[in-house]
C-alpha cells in the first residue's frame, strides 16, 4: 500500500530530463514535454562547500557537517518531493526517464512507462527492485514510450 495519496488522475504526461542524464542526450524534445523542476542547481552545490567550511573552521570535521547539513536538506528533500507529487499525481501514465519520478508515480498508483537514462540507472533500479510491478512498463525511448501510454 502506497504511503502518498492522490485522486486518481487522468491523461499522460513525458517527463523528460534535460541534464546530463537524459535517455538520449543529443535528442530535441517537443515542448509539451517536462522536465522534474527542481531547486537551483547550484544551492546544493554551495550548501556542501559552507558545510565543508564550518567544519574545518569548527575543528569538528565532518561531525559539524553532518550537524549542519541535516537541517537544510530534509526541508529540500520534502520539497522536492512535494513538487513531484503536485507534477505527476493529475495524471493516470508517466512516461519518464527519471527514477524518482518512476517511484513517487507508482507510490501514488499510477502507471508507468520507463525509459532508461544514459547511463543504465533505471532499468538498473527495475531489474533490482521492481522487475515484477505490473503498472510499470519499459520502452527503448521517450517518443515509444509515448505511443504505448496512448495505445493504453
Amino acid at each position: 500500500q502506497s504511503s502518498l495519496h492522490a485522486a486518481s488522475g487522468s491523461g499522460i504526461i513525458v517527463l523528460a530530463r534535460v541534464d546530463k542524464e537524459r535517455a538520449k542526450p543529443s535528442a530535441n524534445y517537443p515542448s509539451t514535454w517536462r522536465d522534474w523542476e527542481s531547486a537551483p542547481r547550484d544551492l546544493p552545490e554551495q550548501l556542501r562547500r559552507a558545510f565543508s567550511l564550518a567544519s574545518r573552521v569548527s575543528k569538528l570535521g565532518p561531525r559539524a557537517e553532518l550537524a549542519l547539513s541535516q537541517p537544510c536538506w530534509t526541508p529540500l528533500a520534502k520539497a522536492s518531493l512535494k513538487r513531484g507529487v503536485s507534477l505527476i499525481s493529475p495524471y493516470e501514465t508517466i512516461v519518464t526517464d527519471r527514477l524518482h519520478a518512476v517511484l513517487i508515480s507508482r507510490m501514488l498508483g499510477r502507471r508507468v512507462i520507463a525509459v532508461d537514462n544514459n547511463y543504465g540507472k533505471v532499468f538498473s533500479y527495475l531489474d533490482t527492485w521492481l522487475s515484477d510491478d505490473p503498472g510499470i512498463k519499459r520502452a527503448l525511448d521517450l517518443s515509444t514510450g509515448l505511443e504505448l501510454a496512448e495505445q493504453g
